[in-house]
């Protein structure tokens, strides 16, 4: 009886891991992943296509992070998604229902998008996670006080 009791505690709090967002995604509404697409929530013209899972087209590394990017024509809205998020999804442990593998890496791909840009004068004026089914951080709808882009394409691995 202890045992089954001790196991099912262990399940239930099993499946409270949480990530937060990033600072500037605090208080921010979330974007369901159901709802992107190359035209929502901003047109994205560059390096962007709705037959691939991750919409970006471009897989850039930065530090250890790699991430998939498309952006508007001007360059100032950014989608941004862990580039990896199937295969952290599956190296999750079981009974864990929030995949802490997938928001970390969606949280250090943001900070390092965040660093690279920030060092070219370059900053964001507004973050929203982009969530699934719970609270899963897939990445990030990214907009910017100028052009950034540019900047991040010399990361490109793909």
């Amino acid at each position: 009886m202890k045992k089954s009791v001790l196991v099912s505690c262990v399940i239930a709090l099993s499946g409270c891991v949480n990530v937060p967002v990033s600072t500037e995604a605090n208080g921010q509404a979330p974007t369901k992943f159901s709802s992107l697409s190359c035209s929502s929530p901003f047109a994205f013209k560059q390096d962007c296509s709705e037959s691939e899972a991750l919409f970006g087209t471009r897989i850039i590394k930065i530090e250890k992070a790699e991430v998939a990017v498309t952006a508007t024509a001007d360059g100032k809205n950014l989608l941004m998604l862990d580039a990896h998020y199937i295969k952290h999804q599956l190296q999750n442990p079981p009974f864990v229902f929030n995949s802490f593998l997938v928001s970390n890496a969606s949280n250090a791909g943001y900070a390092s998008i965040k660093t690279t840009l920030e060092n070219q004068g370059v900053h964001i004026v507004k973050a929203s996670p982009i969530v699934m089914f719970n609270s899963d951080i897939y990445g990030y709808v990214i907009e910017l006080d100028a052009e950034g882009y540019s900047y991040l394409k010399k990361y490109t691995i793909n």
